[in-house]
């Protein structure tokens, strides 16, 4: 027989119900919909199903706009008092310790019963078999590329804030009104005036090496508002040297953070590359910052795992604790602040130098103003300003820039809007210069140039004007050459004599018609690296050297300048001078750090032809 509940009993439970909520303090206005038949513990019940529980709330996920998949990951949209930004959910289909309370915020789980009903967050093992199903992420919306701050598509039209489903781009940032230039700006008579107002406040106080490197910052400042443009085809690395500490290399990344993303990066001590691997993997897993800052950088800089990933157009990084790996477009803008650096040729010349310089105590500088309160209170002007850069290049016809760069499309775009903007002379013209004091390979050659040419070795040697003509020699005897200079002796020293020559030819040969510039008493030249090849395709190198600074001494030989050549050879200098490097720089700038410095009692004792491969100092 039913149970007909009268009238009054049915309000009366109504009553007990509104009642118990009140106690409660049920007050909230939050829409959170509520999945009927599933129990706190995960089990379906009252006719749920698994199915019909995934359904549900993969309909709630999508309907509610704030789920996106990115790379390999699904991750939740959040807003806060200081914009919205991302929170994973999932990887590689497996979900995250804090996906059931994230995704808490949508739904929730209950059992009805006869005279009440129950309410729990969702299980995480429902969530987990959720986040698991390849299906939920074939529905969700895909991100091509994710920004905290304005952004270009691929036809270089602006995007509106939030979600742009045509280009698969989502913007957590404003909206940005692009500044024009101000007409005749592009022609004022130094660089610094051809910069928008706002922009030109923020890099003044930099004490910049060049002009050169005050538009390599621009450009990395344009890099960041087009990064999308450059993941397939790359773009470099900003190296921020410095001549000495304190001059403002970390604020300037910061100031750059604060601009780009509204935040400032995280600083990442460079460690070996498994630990360096982990600290990424945490950075990009939640992105909040667009900039990875390897912040005061000591030493010599030689990691594959920055090489490999710095250009490469995914980045791939192994989840602490997992077997699974973390998946995002590179998007990133890389930045390596140090001071002297001296890095491989591979980090090098994936670089874009942005050096500063100061001669005296840097404690004494003034900014003149706080970089960083600056950076964020008219960041939305500065974003405007470089914004409109790029309205301008459009207005004349997108022209490409000749400058040349590993990353060639990205040297000819950003080149062209700094051209297009009267700063395209200045781009990039550091390269050479900057090479030179940071490559390593560059610094040993130099070092290599300085040795035979203070010893005399007419042999290794050609100068032009003095009628000498070095016949050159085969690696094999340049392989004894770097084992005095006391160079690359991981690379040498446990080899074979036949090992070392085939080292130091692939050495060689990455490295003919390469210019250096060297100090041997007090004189100055260029060294290039010439190669002439024989017969049976063997090759012999030598060093082309052209003075640069005249001698006082009379251009005749004299019993003390002649004793090997017969030619103008400059005065040796004391045995206990060590020859040291002395890269492409300007008279203003302070020495790079030398390459590692020749062993002179060791070149003093040794010459080619008088060691076996296996007999030298180092065996």
């Amino acid at each position: 027989m039913s149970d007909r509940r009268s009238h009054g009993k049915t309000m009366w439970d109504r009553l007990n119900a509104t009642l118990r909520q009140l106690r409660c303090g049920s007050t909230s206005t939050r829409s959170r919909q509520i999945i009927w038949g599933v129990t706190p513990q995960g089990h379906c019940v009252g006719g749920m199903t698994v199915d019909g529980f995934l359904a549900q709330v993969a309909k709630i996920l999508v309907d509610s706009r704030r789920v996106y998949r990115w790379g390999n990951s699904i991750l939740y949209e959040v807003a806060g008092g200081d914009g919205s930004w991302l929170l994973p959910l999932a990887n590689e289909y497996k979900a995250e310790t804090a996906a059931a309370s994230r995704l808490a915020t949508l739904f929730c789980v209950g059992v009805q019963h006869a005279e009440q009903q129950t309410e729990a967050l969702p299980p995480a093992n429902l969530v987990g078999a959720l986040l698991a199903d390849p299906a939920l992420g074939s529905g969700l919306p895909t991100i091509q590329y994710y920004s905290r701050r304005p952004v270009f598509d691929v036809d270089f039209q602006l995007c509106h804030p939030g979600w742009n489903a045509a280009s698969g781009i989502l913007v957590h940032d404003a909206e940005t009104e692009p500044v024009l230039p101000t007409p005749g700006t592009a022609q004022a008579a130094t660089v610094l005036d051809r910069l928008p107002p706002c922009l030109r406040h923020l890099l003044a106080g930099f004490c910049w090496h060049s002009d050169a490197d005050l538009v390599n910052c621009v450009g990395l400042c344009l890099t960041g508002l087009l990064v999308n443009h450059f993941v397939e085809a790359p773009h470099p690395v900003a190296i921020v040297d410095g001549n000495q500490r304190g001059l403002g290399k970390t604020l300037l990344i910061q100031a750059l953070g604060r601009l780009l993303d509204g935040v400032e990066p995280p600083r990442i001590k460079l460690t070996g590359d498994e630990e360096l691997e982990k600290k990424l993997c945490a950075h990009v897993r939640e992105a909040r910052s667009s900039l990875i800052l390897l912040d005061n950088v000591r030493g010599h800089i030689d990691s594959a795992l920055i090489e490999q990933n710095a250009l490469s157009p995914v980045l791939n990084f192994r989840i602490l604790g997992q077997s699974a790996t973390v998946s995002r477009p590179n998007s990133f803008l890389w930045a390596i602040t140090s001071n002297n650096m001296s890095a491989t040729e591979d980090l090098v010349n994936r670089g874009l130098p942005i050096r500063l310089h100061f001669e005296g105590d840097p404690r004494r500088r003034d900014f003149g103003a706080d970089v960083l309160d600056y950076a964020t209170r008219h960041r939305r002007e500065l974003l405007g300003e470089l914004a409109g850069m790029v309205l301008h290049w459009q207005q004349q016809a997108r022209p490409h820039g000749t400058h040349r760069h590993r990353c060639q499309q990205w040297a000819r775009l950003i080149g062209g809007i700094l051209e297009a903007n009267g700063l395209g002379e200045y781009f990039l013209a550091n390269l050479a210069e900057a090479e030179a004091s940071m490559d390593e390979g560059l610094q040993a050659l130099a070092t290599l140039a300085e040795l035979l040419l203070a010893q005399k070795r007419a042999e290794f040697v050609q100068v032009a004007e003095e009628g000498l003509h070095g016949t050159g020699k085969p690696p094999a005897d340049w392989a004894t050459v770097f084992v005095e200079a006391d160079l690359y002796r991981e690379q040498l020293g446990p080899k074979s004599a036949r090992a070392r020559a085939t080292w130091a030819g692939q050495f060689l040969g990455a490295k003919v018609d390469r210019l250096v510039t060297v100090t041997v008493a007090d004189r100055t030249a260029t060294a290039t690296l010439r190669k002439r090849e024989l017969r049976a395709r063997k090759n012999v190198y030598y060093f082309e050297i052209v003075w640069t600074v005249e001698p006082d001494a009379p251009s005749h030989p004299t019993s003390e300048t002649s004793d090997r050549s017969g030619a103008g050879w400059p005065a040796s200098p004391e045995p206990s001078t060590t020859p040291k490097a002395a890269p492409v720089k300007d008279e203003s700038a302070e020495s790079a750090p030398a390459a590692q410095k020749p062993d002179v009692k060791a070149a003093d004792s040794a010459r080619p032809g008088e060691t076996s491969g296996n007999d030298l100092p180092w065996d």
